[in-house]
């Protein structure tokens, strides 16, 4: 015999009253540690009812103050919403103690993105397509920004606590979708097949474009300029062995420690080479490049293939050589930088241009593009 509505529903409210049951008797056992201080609660459903609308953080600072403590406590449904309104708060438990500290609750559901200005989204998206894949895109109505922002809508309730009440009682995933109030299971499917858009739509088309361009440069080869991947590993380490992150920076040091690299002040990419292969026995200058710990930088995968790709193609088609000097005398780099938060060489003199007037088609089609 199939259940009607109301007892379905009385089913749930039993469950809900058998959970909080279960939550307060667990975790008066597990800590008699107290808890942050905040606003008093309501049996069952705790807090629920004092959950700020947005801007939440007004709410949540006026609470600091009000208890005098950098955090502040909400339950809701037996479980806890730890506010942190400090620099210092965030540091030491984030920081210092990231390992107790850094996970978050999954969210079984998550809501809408709120709309902002057309051109904010078209500015941030175009920027991130152009960067991660290489896809210029032109307009506000572009396929990618309108995926894109129906895939990111997804993820803004996670910073709003119990937008849906399936976050707090994830039993209610369960419940079909027919039923009343059941609407959050079919956006979800909407949205996941947006997510999954998003994810890979452009990705596949990062790798046809790959797959065409190294196939276009490279069949003619250019020997020890460009032909051989373990050499142009060896090159790109070279070139990260070489950064410069200003006067008396550990990293600096680091590349240029002349125990590990002799004559560090040189580039040659041979170092890194032994009988035609990379020499493991020499350290990736990645290592340290990058940075460490939690300063590393989280873009420093894509950054290195993007360099890969940038002196393989560079080289593959073009020479690159010193100007000569009215005299006809060489002109040498002198390697200075420009200091700051950016540190990247100052401009020097060279000559550049194709190996053959074929690449030089290639060239100026690919402008064209």
């Amino acid at each position: 015999m199939s259940l009607s509505v109301w007892d379905f529903l009385a089913v749930i409210i039993a469950l809900v009253i058998v959970r909080w049951l279960h939550v307060q008797r667990t975790r008066a056992k597990a800590s008699n540690l107290p808890h942050p201080p905040g606003p008093p609660g309501l049996p069952l459903i705790g807090n629920l009812r004092d959950i700020p609308p947005n801007p939440a953080w007004l709410t949540y600072r006026q609470w600091s103050r009000e208890y005098c403590s950098a955090l502040v406590r909400l339950n809701v449904f037996g479980n806890n919403i730890v506010v942190v309104n400090s620099l210092e708060a965030v540091t030491d438990l984030l920081e210092k103690r990231s390992s107790v500290y850094s996970d978050s609750g999954v969210k079984v559901h998550i809501d809408w993105l709120d709309d902002v200005m057309a051109h904010l989204r078209l500015m941030a998206g175009s920027e991130i397509m152009r960067i991660a894949y290489g896809i210029n895109v032109e307009s506000k109505d572009d396929p990618y920004i309108v995926t894109a922002e129906h895939a990111v809508g997804s993820i803004t309730a996670t910073t709003n606590a119990g937008s849906y009440l399936v976050d707090t009682l994830p039993f209610l995933k369960h419940i079909p979708e027919w039923f009343p109030g059941a609407t959050f299971k079919r956006e979800a499917k909407i949205w996941r097949k947006s997510v999954m858009k998003m994810l890979y739509r452009p990705f596949d088309v990062v790798k046809k474009r790959m797959a065409s361009t190294l196939a276009t440069l490279f069949p003619d080869g250019l020997g020890k300029d460009g032909k051989d991947p373990s050499y142009m590993e060896g090159v790109i380490r070279g070139a990260l062995g070489s950064m410069y992150t200003g006067s008396g920076a550990r990293t600096q040091a680091i590349l240029h420690d002349e125990s590990v690299y002799p004559e560090p002040m040189t580039f040659n990419p041979d170092r890194f080479m032994k009988d035609g292969e990379l020499n493991p026995e020499v350290r990736d200058p990645a290592t340290a490049a990058f940075g460490y710990g939690r300063r590393i930088c989280p873009g420093r995968f894509m950054a290195y293939e993007s360099m890969w790709i940038a002196i393989a193609a560079t080289l593959a088609v073009y020479t690159i050589e010193k100007a000569e000097g009215p005299d006809g005398t060489p002109i040498t780099p002198n390697g200075d930088y420009e200091q700051g938060f950016l540190c990247y060489p100052k401009p020097f003199p060279c000559k550049i241009y194709p190996h053959h007037i074929d690449q030089e088609v290639l060239i100026r089609a690919t402008a064209r593009i």
